[in-house]
């Protein structure tokens, strides 16, 4: 059980979730349950006749907001792959990650996670490529690239490394421009 600032951080969140959990007017039906590193806490909650999940997020200020000077920045799920999408209904999954990111950034995600099928990649890429082809969106596969690159570090997905690399140095050639 977390001690000290990290259960006043879980109580805090406990809070925000019952405050949550009024203010939309549904009961909580089952204990909640805390996400990664405590960034959110979620619960099933219940109406008179539906049972849906309700998940609060926090997120640091400084984090939370763009940078006004070199990008646009847009509100992001922030964690787009094909295990945060359902079919045949497209439902996104997984908001644990939302906030904002440079525009494009979920685009570039899939795109980025698609890379070792290149049929799926370029159809994700042409379908986006109104974002992906800005400024922005070279910004943002950049992003999403560092990000799944830090997962390889980590030692998940290794053979991922090369063709990220890849695209990376093509990017980073296209914004010097």
């Amino acid at each position: 059980m977390p001690t000290g600032a990290d259960e006043a951080h879980r109580d805090w969140l406990r809070g925000h979730l019952d405050h949550a959990a009024a203010w939309l007017g549904v009961n909580m039906a089952a204990e909640p349950v805390y996400g990664w590193h405590d960034r959110t806490i979620g619960t099933a909650v219940t109406t008179a006749d539906t049972t849906r999940w309700l998940r609060v997020v926090s997120e640091h200020r400084q984090w939370a907001h763009g940078d006004p000077h070199t990008l646009t920045w847009s509100t992001a799920h922030g964690d787009l792959h094909w295990g945060n999408l359902t079919h045949p209904d497209c439902w996104l999954l997984d908001w644990e990650g939302w906030g904002t990111a440079p525009s494009g950034y979920d685009a570039a995600s899939l795109y980025c996670a698609s890379i070792m099928q290149p049929d799926i990649a370029a159809r994700v890429y042409v379908t986006f490529a109104d974002l992906l082809d800005t400024r922005d969106g070279v910004v943002a596969q950049l992003a999403a690239a560092a990000r799944l690159l830090r997962h390889v570090d980590l030692g998940e997905h290794a053979d991922v490394a090369g063709p990220l690399h890849r695209h990376a140095r093509r990017l980073v050639t296209v914004l010097e421009r």
